[in-house]
């Protein structure tokens, strides 16, 4: 069995690969030459002292037959795993192949009125099997009416992010709140944060908010801070961060913010939660302790007036400590890399050998209870 993952959006592809790796799976990545700092895996593992291992491929976007370099790889293996824009050439590539959506692909382009919607939603619904995390995107799957899919937690931020220890910096005497997120407002709800922390500072004014300087609403962001005349409060910080900046900024912030209009915990909330952190954050409670029986411990807010109310809760030292610490308990609690790898390496044979899907169903139910 030799398997390919195409695909390393935020680093997910080498995360699902370096971990089944483990179970002496013969599979390999493939991704973009020269990729984005978040989806480097050099720049988030430091284990590899900047070397790519061996198991990783490439493809190079600066080269006129990229495309079909991709399609070429894919002939060499047996099952081909995909996410994001790759799962059009998982689909293309006339080979068994799973789909892993983490994003956009199913929550935008596979809804949307296009070519690149069409071939979207006809790779999900061709694909042997589709995997996915949350119950949102479990909604999304059955809007497409697609049956042959799983949903299995995958939490690899544990194997990278884990609690430090608070060094003394130029912002460690204000009250600091960290904001990594990509500066979306429609997406992730910047401006409620910023709105809110401006409320918060008419009463704490001793209040640092730093903010990574990424994303498209940028420039509405400075506009908006101006607006609101908090500017002495706000840091902005070059971005986007590698992952042991992100490391810094997590152990040295006092409460790390997230954002405040999704249902879902994204990466950066699970970092957050297994560095031991406060997270700040929106998420639909509900769906957490429907699929984990408890949700995570999270100071839940969706509005201005709630990001200053859970603020002002995180000044005491004592609750900003819970809330790390049961962060990080209810993450190790969850770590659902053994049962995830477990159960892909399940799929992954019983595709290859064209197993009836109900059949797989069934292997994947009694691991589940076993």
């Amino acid at each position: 069995m030799k398997v390919l993952y195409a695909g390393n959006t935020a680093n997910i592809g080498y995360n699902v690969v370096y971990h089944i790796r483990k179970i002496n799976v013969n599979i390999e990545l493939l991704m973009q030459k020269n990729p984005r700092v978040d989806s480097d895996p050099i720049v988030r593992d430091s284990t590899l002292n900047k070397i790519y291992p061996k198991w990783i491929n490439f493809y190079d976007k600066t080269k006129s037959l990229w495309k079909i370099n991709i399609l070429k790889k894919m002939q060499n293996y047996d099952l081909i795993l995909a996410n994001s824009s790759l799962i059009l050439y998982a689909y293309f590539s006339h080979k068994p192949y799973i789909i892993q959506p983490i994003g956009s692909e199913l929550r935008v382009t596979a809804f949307s009125k296009s070519l690149k919607g069409f071939l979207m939603r006809r790779s999900l619904r061709k694909a042997n099997v589709v995997i996915i995390a949350t119950p949102a995107s479990e909604l999304l799957i059955k809007k497409l009416k697609i049956k042959n899919y799983f949903m299995i937690p995958c939490h690899p931020e544990i194997s990278f992010f884990n609690p430090g220890k608070t060094l003394k910096t130029d912002f460690n005497d204000n009250f600091t709140i960290f904001h990594p997120t990509n500066l979306n407002w429609k997406e992730k709800g910047n401006d409620i944060l910023i709105k809110g922390v401006a409320i918060f500072l008419k009463k704490y004014p001793k209040t640092t908010l730093l903010i990574v300087e990424h994303g498209i609403d940028l420039k509405k962001t400075y506009e908006l801070i101006k607006k609101l005349d908090i500017e002495k409060n706000i840091k902005f910080i070059k971005g986007p961060l590698i992952y042991e900046q992100l490391k810094f900024y997590y152990h040295n912030a006092d409460v790390v913010a997230d954002q405040f209009i999704g249902s879902e915990i994204g990466a950066i909330g699970r970092e957050v939660l297994c560095s031991q952190k406060p997270l700040l954050a929106n998420f639909d409670k509900v769906a957490y302790e429907t699929q984990f029986d408890t949700a995570p411990p999270i100071m839940r807010a969706n509005t201005p007036d709630e990001v200053c109310s859970k603020l002002e809760l995180l000044l005491d030292d004592e609750t900003r400590d819970k809330y790390g610490k049961d962060g990080r308990l209810w993450m190790e609690k969850n770590n659902l890399m053994d049962a995830f790898v477990g159960k892909y390496k399940i799929i992954c044979k019983s595709v290859i050998s064209k197993e009836n899907f109900e059949i797989l169903k069934t292997k994947i139910d009694n691991f589940e209870n076993s």
